[in-house]
C-alpha cells in the first residue's frame, strides 16, 4: 500500500481565484505543493484552487476559505466542498447520493408490539454538510419519537468523563511512546502523514496504536468534510428538545472496547491505516453510497473487503461489531415491551446481514418491516409484527 503522505513543500502559497469548474480542473495539475480544490456544487458551480502550501491540511483550509468567498459572492446555495485534494480525487456529495431519489429500501426497520412502536435506524457517525438533507421518513420517525436510543450520547458527555475515560484507557504505559515499537521505516511513515495532517507526533506519541489510528482516520476524513458534528446522531441529538435519551453502552465502554484489542493487532491496525491513506476516502464514499441506497450486500462486501483482510481487522471486527450486536439486540427486545415511540440510532454496520441486529431480533420470533424512502410512517395496527417493506 502506498503513503499518500508527501514532504512539505516550503514554498509560498500560490495565488488563487475563484474559477468555473472546467476551469480550475485544468489549472489544477500545475500547482505545486500541497494542493487542493473546493468546488460548490450547484447548477452553476463555483471552484476554488489552492496550492503551494506546506501541508494538505493547509491547502484544504485555504481552498475552502477561497470557495466560501465565492460562493456567497456567486448566491451558491451548495455549501463547499473537498474534490481534489494533492492527488486524491473525492466522490461529490452529488455523486454519492445520484440515484437515491428512486424508491429504495432505507437502513431504517419498524417494530410495533401493541402500544410499543420503535424504529432502527441505521446511522453513519460522520457525513459532510452536502449529504443533507436526510431521507424523510427518517426524519419523520425522530419528528414522532419520545425516545431516542444511542449507542453513546457523544454529544452531551461531560467534559470531565472524556478526560477520564481517555486517562484509563487511551495512553500507553508510563514512560513509553509509540516511537519506541516502529522500527525507522515505519516512524518515517508515520511522521510524514502527522505532517501532513498538521498534527505533530508529540501530540500523540504517548496514545496507543488503536487511537493514533483513529485519529488519523478521523482527521483525513475532516479533510474531506466527514465531521462527526454531521452525523446521523449529532444530527438528531442536537435538536433533542424534550426526548428522553437512552444510551445503549456507556462512553466509557467505548473507549475500553478500542483499548481492548491485542497490542500486536492495534499495532498492525496503525501501520495498515498509515500506508492505505488513499484508501480511507473511497471506502467512506462507497459505504455511504451504499447507506443511502439501502444496499445491505454492497455494505457487507465493504466490510468483508476492506474491515477482514487481516488478523486485526477480524478481531476488531469481531469485537466492535459482532459481540455488540448481540447485546444490543437484547436491550433493543426489551424496549419492545414498553409503550411508546422509540428511535433506535446504531452504526449501520450493526444491522444487515446474518449476524446483524436485525437477523437476531428476527431468530426471536421478532420481525420488522424495511421502510421504504418513499414510506408514510405512521402507526400499524396493534400487534403487527409481521416482516415486509412499506
Amino acid at each position: 500500500m502506498r503513503n499518500l503522505a508527501c514532504l512539505a513543500c516550503l514554498v509560498a502559497a500560490s495565488a488563487a481565484t475563484p474559477a468555473t469548474l472546467d476551469d480550475a480542473v485544468g489549472e489544477y495539475p500545475a500547482l505545486e505543493g500541497s494542493k487542493a480544490m473546493a468546488v460548490s456544487f450547484s447548477d452553476d458551480p463555483v471552484a476554488f484552487n489552492a496550492g503551494g502550501h506546506a501541508t494538505a491540511a493547509a491547502a484544504v483550509k485555504a481552498a475552502l476559505e477561497g470557495c466560501e468567498d465565492a460562493r456567497e459572492e456567486t448566491g451558491s446555495e451548495r455549501p463547499c466542498e473537498i474534490s481534489r485534494l494533492n492527488d486524491a480525487k473525492a466522490s461529490s456529495s452529488v455523486e454519492i447520493k445520484a440515484g437515491s431519489e428512486a424508491r429504495h429500501p432505507l437502513f431504517m426497520w419498524r417494530f410495533q408490539d401493541g402500544e410499543s412502536r420503535l424504529h432502527i435506524v441505521g446511522t453513519i457517525h460522520a457525513l459532510k454538510a452536502g449529504l443533507y438533507p436526510l431521507p424523510q421518513p427518517i426524519e419523520t420517525a425522530f419528528t414522532e419519537a419520545d425516545h431516542i436510543v444511542v449507542e453513546a450520547d457523544v454529544v452531551n458527555v461531560e467534559p470531565a468523563t472524556v478526560m477520564q475515560a481517555f486517562a484509563n484507557f487511551a495512553l500507553l504505559p508510563r514512560g513509553t511512546r509509540i516511537q519506541e515499537s516502529l522500527d525507522d521505516a515505519q516512524l518515517d511513515r508515520l511522521q510524514g502523514v502527522l505532517r501532513q495532517l498538521d498534527i505533530d507526533i508529540a501530540q500523540v506519541e504517548r496514545l496507543k496504536p488503536m487511537f493514533i489510528a483513529t485519529q488519523i482516520t478521523a482527521a483525513r476524513l475532516a479533510e474531506f468534510g466527514y465531521q462527526p458534528n454531521y452525523g446521523v446522531e449529532a444530527h438528531f441529538l442536537l435538536r433533542r428538545g424534550n426526548r428522553v435519551i437512552h444510551e445503549l453502552e456507556s462512553f466509557e465502554q467505548q473507549f475500553a472496547l478500542l483499548a481492548g484489542v491485542s497490542m500486536p493487532d492495534q499495532f498492525e491496525l496503525l501501520v495498515d491505516t498509515v500506508d492505505d491513506m488513499a484508501g480511507i476516502e473511497p471506502l467512506i464514499a462507497q459505504l455511504v453510497r451504499s447507506w443511502f441506497l439501502g444496499d445491505d450486500d454492497e455494505m457487507l462486501r465493504l466490510f468483508e473487503q476492506y474491515m477482514i483482510g487481516s488478523a486485526a481487522d477480524r478481531a476488531l471486527l469481531e469485537t466492535l461489531i459482532y459481540e455488540r450486536n448481540v447485546t444490543m439486540a437484547a436491550v433493543i427486545e426489551d424496549l419492545l415491551g414498553k409503550p411508546g415511540n422509540c428511535l433506535v440510532l446504531v452504526g449501520a454496520g450493526h444491522l444487515p446481514g446474518p449476524r446483524g441486529i436485525v437477523a437476531l431480533l428476527e431468530a426471536q420470533g421478532i420481525r420488522a418491516h424495511r421502510v421504504m424512502s418513499d414510506a408514510t410512517v405512521q402507526q400499524q395496527p396493534s400487534g403487527s409484527n409481521g416482516s415486509g417493506q412499506s
